[in-house]
């Protein structure tokens, strides 16, 4: 075999074994990605209009499978709500959107009320923000914290001109039926208790009016029938008397 045959196959050779390498590089680094996808936190913000609506709830959730520490956030621009008024603090200040939140435990879920439609359609304020979170997580086989970065685009333009349905809950259950308790409570101190009858005591009730009716009919047709017989006829009086 001539020595250029042999440098051709070394050559071929070593590109093979590269390629292999690489690929069994990028298989690797591909394996940890997933293994990290898998077990990283994944804190997300969003816009939540159909818990109860016309309210506004800004939610911050890890969706991910461990803790999330040294949770941030920022807007962009500052975020503002028509609850913003003066000597009130402003929704953007309060400590869970101002400060960073030590840890977020998967599956934990904040949720902030950032406005009212119809307040909100009718106040000056931007309807587009950029919300960026900061967060750090631990993977797999890293020495340190890794910190991550999110960004999502909250809309609210997006809910104007929807309609909406107003659900009824639990609470809204709990409430009728109290507000159904307490009347009952108000018949009973005002009438001496609340009178309940079965059907066989409604059925009964009837047929007593029924017979009571008939007797006072019968009893006001043999009145009538005494009183025409009582009555004394003026001329067979009179005739009587003459030929007395």
């Amino acid at each position: 075999m001539s020595d250029a045959v042999i440098a051709a196959a070394t050559v071929v050779n070593t590109v093979i074994l590269g390629a292999a390498a690489v690929y069994a590089r990028g298989q690797v680094k591909a394996s940890r990605e997933s293994a990290e996808t898998q077990t990283r936190p994944f804190v997300v913000v969003d816009l939540d209009f159909d818990k109860e609506p016309p309210l506004m709830y800004l939610t911050i959730e890890n969706v991910g499978r461990t803790v999330a520490s040294d949770v941030l956030l920022s807007f962009d621009p500052p975020l503002r709500s028509s609850f913003d008024k003066e000597g009130t603090a402003a929704v953007r200040d309060l400590a869970l959107l101002s400060r960073p939140i030590a840890t977020l435990p998967p599956g934990k879920k904040y949720e902030v009320l950032l406005d009212v439609g119809h307040q909100r359609a009718g106040a000056d304020l931007d309807d587009e923000y950029q919300a960026t979170i900061f967060y750090d997580g631990n993977p797999p086989g890293a020495k340190k914290p890794k910190r991550y970065k999110s960004t999502y685009v909250l809309d609210i333009g997006l809910l104007w001109g929807l309609e909406y349905t107003v659900r009824r809950g639990t609470k809204d259950i709990y409430e009728q039926l109290k507000k159904l308790t307490d009347e009952a409570r108000q018949w009973a101190a005002t009438s001496g208790g609340l009178l309940v009858k079965s059907p066989a005591d409604t059925r009964a009730d009837h047929r007593r009016s029924r017979a009571a009716q008939e007797e006072r009919r019968a009893r006001q047709q043999q009145e009538t029938a005494n009183a025409e017989t009582n009555v004394v006829d003026p001329l067979f009086d009179n005739t009587r008397r003459d030929s007395d």
